[in-house]
């Protein structure tokens, strides 16, 4: 992600991975969030998993972090919550968001 943050010209609006589990293993909360704090308010992180959600110790871990340090909630939830306001920088995985409270 080091690489992405370069592209100071061109702004993200969304980006997409479509991960394994052991891409989890290494992966840390705080270099996410510092990634999306990097983005503009209304940025997007999106994670696909190829394998069952509840299953991969690696991705609990990662969530776990998620959780400890950022506001979540439903896909649904946060579709309810920022309804006729700009949605705020968040990381999906699967039908969880993790959102940036500012």
């Amino acid at each position: 992600m080091d690489s992405i943050l370069q592209l100071q010209d061109h702004q993200l609006k969304r980006l997409k991975f479509v991960v394994r589990d052991n891409q989890f293993t290494d992966t840390k909360a705080a270099d996410i969030i510092a990634f999306l704090n990097a983005q503009k308010r209304g940025f997007k992180l999106l994670f696909e998993t190829e394998f069952p959600l509840a299953e991969k110790e690696s991705l609990q871990n990662f969530k776990k972090e998620l959780c400890e340090q950022l506001p979540h909630l439903t896909s649904m939830e946060f579709v309810t919550k920022f309804v006729g306001v700009e949605k705020p920088t968040y990381v999906r995985i699967n039908g969880i968001i993790w959102y940036l409270a500012t």
